[in-house]
């Protein structure tokens, strides 16, 4: 099958700052939590591309869901943040360190059932906002007045994609994926990116192949300022270019094992390919590998057998394989 057969275009063009950035410098970091069994807290191990490495203690392991998808304070650097869910209670509670100033930012927004945490920034004031999806409704609260802002776009089925200013206006745009049953069962699981553009409200659609093999990414691939509609099957990277619409692709990566993380590592404005492969029993050293669009591959150790990254941990930037 040619490759461009694996995509039905819609009539759409993908804006992304930086993520990952925990430095400030416009490049992304290595970031993990350790889940280590002699502490109840979260580590977090960061390997910053400016400022080195930095580790804190944040989070719970049995309640909390690490995020690191955020700039919530507006500084430039992605904040470290865990959702907490405490059992019997229906709510679920946010607690950020801001980078700005080192203070903490709690509060409570969402439910412990069914609410799945999608933090962008919905308002272009430069700061991420607090932000649920709930059986098809996106529930927001602004950064810019501090204002709940609801809109129903997808079905309780759908998975929520973030990560994606796929018409350039500054705005992240609502994004779902959606499943198709099977026929007959056994077969392929089409699947179909919806999405629904903050520039006009128009929604477009993209037909992304078969679900037991491919899975859903998010980021700027060409650097036009838009995102670009991506999968990943193995370890095949896809991507239509929303500068002129046109297919790419690289083959990156492990067969089975590797785990996804799309980020600029070198800080020329395009998202660069890159995987996280994960340490055994027999050899526990963990190893980043980056495909950088300007300055090339790359291969960095960090971490353990014991460390998790965002895709390894339900992020929303990566939907992988249902095979997966």
């Amino acid at each position: 099958m040619a490759l461009s057969a694996l995509f039905a275009l819609g009539n759409i063009a993908v804006h992304g700052s930086t993520v990952l950035d925990y430095d400030g410098d416009g490049r992304s970091d290595l970031a993990l939590v350790r889940f280590d069994q002699g502490t109840p807290n979260f580590v977090w191990y960061i390997l910053q591309s400016r400022d080195g490495y930095s580790a804190a203690i944040w989070g719970l392991q049995a309640n909390d869901g690490p995020r690191f998808d955020g700039d919530y304070d507006g500084d430039g650097r992605t904040d470290i943040t865990v959702v907490r869910f405490i059992p019997g209670d229906p709510y679920q509670y946010w607690y950020i360190l801001n980078s700005s100033n080192n203070t903490m930012t709690a509060l409570q927004w969402g439910l412990s059932s069914n609410d799945i945490p999608v933090s962008q920034d919905y308002d272009d004031d430069g700061k991420t906002d607090i932000a649920m999806y709930r059986l098809g409704w996106w529930l927001i609260l602004r950064s810019s007045d501090n204002q709940p802002y609801f809109e129903q776009f997808g079905t309780s089925n759908d998975k929520p994609l973030t990560g994606g200013d796929y018409d350039g206006d500054g705005k992240a745009d609502l994004a779902v994926v959606r499943y198709t049953p099977p026929n007959p069962p056994g077969s392929a699981i089409p699947m179909t990116l919806y999405l629904r553009l903050s520039a006009n409200g128009w929604w477009a659609s993209y037909n992304l192949g078969d679900a037991r093999f491919t899975g859903v990414l998010t980021g700027d691939y060409d650097g036009d300022g838009k995102a670009d509609v991506a999968i990943w099957q193995e370890n095949l990277w896809l991507w239509i270019r929303s500068s002129d619409g046109n297919l790419e692709g690289v083959r990156f990566g492990q067969i089975p094992g590797d785990t996804p993380i799309p980020g600029d590592f070198d800080g020329d404005g395009k998202t660069d390919p890159a995987v996280f492969r994960r340490g055994t029993m027999v050899s526990p050293l963990s190893y980043f590998y980056l495909l950088q669009s300007r300055d090339g591959f790359k291969a960095v150790q960090w971490g353990n057998n014991h460390d998790a990254t965002e895709g390894d941990l339900g992020g929303t930037r990566y939907i992988p394989a249902i095979g997966f």
